[in-house]
C-alpha cells in the first residue's frame, strides 16, 4: 500500500508530523505558485481518481481539524454538526485546499491537488453514464 501524505496549502496544521505545509519543488511535475493550479503533469502516479484510502485519510484529517476548532469552509444547515459529515461535504464540494502526495518505492513522489482528482472522478462518472 502506498504512503499517503496529506498536505494543506492554506497553512492549517494537524499534529506534528501529520501534515507538512512546506512545498518542495522539482519532483515529477511539481510546480510552485499560480502555475501549480493550471499545469497538470502528463502522467500521474497512481489512479486518476481519489482512492478510498486517500479519501478516508483526507476526511479523517479534516474532521480532526474541525473538531479542534478550525473554521468550516462551507455554509451548512444547522442540523449538520458532526465533524466527519462536515469534512465529507467539504470534500464532495471540492473546497478543501489539500494536496495528496503519492510516493513510489524509489523515493520519488508527486504532489497532486485534490481538485484534479475530483475533476477526473467526475469526468469518469459522466463517461460511465453515456
Amino acid at each position: 500500500m502506498p504512503l499517503v501524505r496529506v498536505k494543506l496549502t492554506e497553512g492549517l496544521a494537524l499534529a506534528e508530523g501529520e501534515v507538512s505545509t512546506q512545498r518542495v519543488a522539482g519532483h515529477l511535475g511539481e510546480t510552485t505558485g499560480a502555475a501549480a493550479a493550471a499545469e497538470r503533469p502528463e502522467r500521474l502516479i497512481g489512479p486518476r481518481r481519489l482512492t478510498r484510502f486517500e479519501r478516508a485519510r483526507v476526511i479523517g484529517a479534516r474532521a480532526l481539524q474541525i473538531a479542534m476548532g478550525a473554521p468550516v469552509l462551507l455554509k451548512l444547515p444547522p442540523e449538520v454538526s458532526d465533524p466527519i459529515d462536515i469534512a465529507s461535504r467539504e470534500l464532495s464540494e471540492g473546497v478543501l485546499p489539500i494536496t495528496i502526495r503519492r510516493k513510489l518505492p524509489s523515493g520519488t513522489y508527486q504532489d497532486v491537488p485534490i481538485q484534479w482528482l475530483l475533476q477526473e472522478e467526475a469526468a469518469l462518472k459522466r463517461a460511465e453514464r453515456r
